[in-house]
């Protein structure tokens, strides 16, 4: 069975569970069943299959069969990295989906994050600020701006939105390339707390523009 046709039918096998209304922990119908339905053998329908349990879409079990999975957001974390890793992405392309993302979450972190939250989000606004440029502050100065803006993520409550932290990572592995100087630094550590602020005053319209202008220093 070729790649393409393994997908396709991979595809017409999860859009019949979609059609049925079927959710996490549902039964699979049987090889037997889907086999005379889709008109295709024991064989290739194992192996389209094999590959939604690896993908973690469907489980198996002894006496139960295949079921629909849980989704496992750790799993499509991991999935996601690799694939990031292995993509020509560039850091525009990057940088234009993390600023959606996070502009498009203030309104979240308005209604959900609470006193202890902005307490840790103000101690983490400084992290990147550093007072030398030797390779070892230049590496705590990025991952503290990676904590902050990680921390942003974590705070929606939003397990579907946390999954995009590794498009932090992603993005936040160029900053290697070039990582700004010493007044860069203390300069996004100021924002990061004006930010902080803004949030705190339940200011959606400032914390958005804060964080607009503060990610657009990316594109210059």
């Amino acid at each position: 069975m070729t790649e393409t046709f393994k997908t396709q039918l991979a595809d017409r096998l999860l859009q019949m569970a979609i059609d049925n209304n079927m959710k996490a922990g549902d039964k699979f119908p049987n090889e037997n069943e889907l086999s005379a339905k889709f008109n295709v053998s024991r064989v290739s329908l194992r192996e389209a299959i094999n590959g939604l349990k690896f993908l973690g879409l469907l489980n198996a079990a002894p006496r139960r069969g295949t079921t629909i999975a849980t989704l496992d957001y750790t799993r499509l974390i991991r999935y996601l990295s690799f694939q990031m890793a292995f993509s020509s992405m560039s850091e525009h392309e990057l940088f234009d989906a993390r600023q959606s993302i996070e502009i498009g979450i203030v309104g979240l972190l308005t209604e959900r994050m609470s006193k202890e939250d902005f307490r840790e989000l103000r101690k983490l606004a400084v992290g990147c600020r550093r007072e030398v440029e030797s390779p070892e502050a230049i590496r705590k100065s990025i991952e503290g701006d990676l904590q902050f803006h990680r921390r942003l993520l974590d705070f929606t409550r939003n397990e579907p939105l946390q999954a995009f932290a590794k498009l932090l990572d992603s993005f936040f592995a160029c900053l290697n390339k070039h990582p700004g100087t010493i007044e860069d630094s203390r300069s996004a550590a100021e924002v990061h707390l004006q930010i902080v602020d803004a949030l705190e005053q339940r200011d959606s319209a400032l914390a958005e523009k804060l964080i607009r202008d503060h990610l657009a220093r990316h594109t210059k």
